[in-house]
C-alpha cells in the first residue's frame, strides 16, 4: 500500500481560519536576503483578538501564545480587548500606534488609494515610533515568545509593525509587500461580516472605501519613503531609539538556517 503525502501549501500554514477574527497568520517562513529564514510559530499578526469566539480562543491557545501585543487606540482598548487567559497567554501589552483614529480615516473618496494609504502609514510611522521600537523590545525578549500583535483589520497598523520586522529580518521588499496584499481577502470578508450584521440591526462603522483596500503599492511607497527618509529601515528602527542590539537579538531569536 502506497502513503499519499499531502503538502499544505505555504499559504495554508500561515493563514488560520476562524469564525470571528479574520486576519490571524504567521510571518514565518520568509526568505532572507543571507540564506536563513523566518522562523514559523513565533510571531503571528491578527485584527481585532476581541471578537474571538470560544472556538476562535482554543485554536489560538493551541498556537501557544505567550504575549499579546494591542497596537489599537486608547478609546478602541477600552471599548474591548481580548483577555490574555481567555487564549491562554501571559502577558498583554497596549502599544497605541495613533491616539485617535479620527485623522486617519480622512477623506470618504479619494483619487490614489494607493498613495493616501501610503501617506497613511507614513503617518502611523512618525507617530507611532514609540510604540513600535517598544514593540520591537518586546519581541527581542525571549521569555515574551511566540507574540501575536494586532489592530482592529490587522491590515494597516499590523501592517506597519509586520514590514518593520520582516524588513530588518532581511526579507526583501517584494515579499514583505506580498505579507501586506494577503490582509484583502481578510478584510473583505470582514467586509461582509459588518454588511451582514448591519441587517440584523448591528451598527456598522463608516469607514472610506480606500481604507479597506491592500494594494501592493501602498506598502511598496510607505518601504521607499521611510528609506527616503531614513536611509533605511533599521536606520528608522535606531532613530526611534531601538538599539542595535535589539536588532541584532530580533535576527538572532526569529531567523534559523
Amino acid at each position: 500500500m502506497t502513503t499519499k503525502v499531502v503538502r499544505r501549501s505555504p499559504i495554508a500554514q500561515r493563514c488560520i481560519s476562524l469564525a470571528e477574527v479574520y486576519n490571524l497568520r504567521d510571518i514565518g517562513g520568509y526568505p532572507a536576503r543571507d540564506g536563513r529564514s523566518v522562523r514559523w510559530g513565533q510571531v503571528f499578526r491578527a485584527d481585532g483578538l476581541q471578537r474571538a469566539s470560544e472556538a476562535d480562543r482554543a485554536c489560538i491557545r493551541a498556537l501557544g501564545i505567550r504575549t499579546v501585543i494591542d497596537l489599537r487606540s486608547w478609546d478602541e482598548v477600552a471599548a474591548g480587548h481580548v483577555s490574555v487567559v481567555a487564549i491562554g497567554a501571559e502577558r498583554f501589552h497596549h502599544l497605541p500606534v495613533l491616539h485617535s483614529l479620527d485623522a486617519t480615516l480622512g477623506p470618504a473618496a479619494v483619487t490614489d488609494s494607493e498613495q493616501t494609504l501610503a501617506e497613511t502609514y507614513r503617518k502611523m510611522l512618525e507617530e507611532g515610533s514609540l510604540a513600535l521600537a517598544l514593540a520591537l523590545r518586546v519581541m527581542a525578549d525571549p521569555s515574551s515568545h511566540p507574540v501575536v500583535f494586532h489592530c482592529a483589520a490587522g491590515k494597516d497598523r499590523t501592517g506597519v509593525l509586520a514590514a518593520v520586522l520582516l524588513s530588518i529580518l532581511g526579507v526583501d521588499d517584494a515579499t514583505v509587500v506580498e505579507d501586506y496584499a494577503l490582509s484583502a481577502p481578510a478584510v473583505e470578508r470582514m467586509v461582509r461580516r459588518l454588511i451582514a450584521g448591519a441587517g440584523n440591526g448591528a451598527e456598522v462603522p463608516v469607514i472610506p472605501e480606500w481604507l479597506l483596500s491592500a494594494p501592493a503599492g501602498a506598502m511598496r511607497r510607505t518601504l521607499e519613503g521611510l528609506r527616503h527618509r531614513h536611509g533605511s529601515v533599521e536606520g528608522y528602527c535606531l532613530d526611534s531609539g531601538v538599539t542595535a542590539e535589539t536588532l541584532d537579538t530580533l535576527r538572532r531569536l526569529l531567523l534559523q538556517s
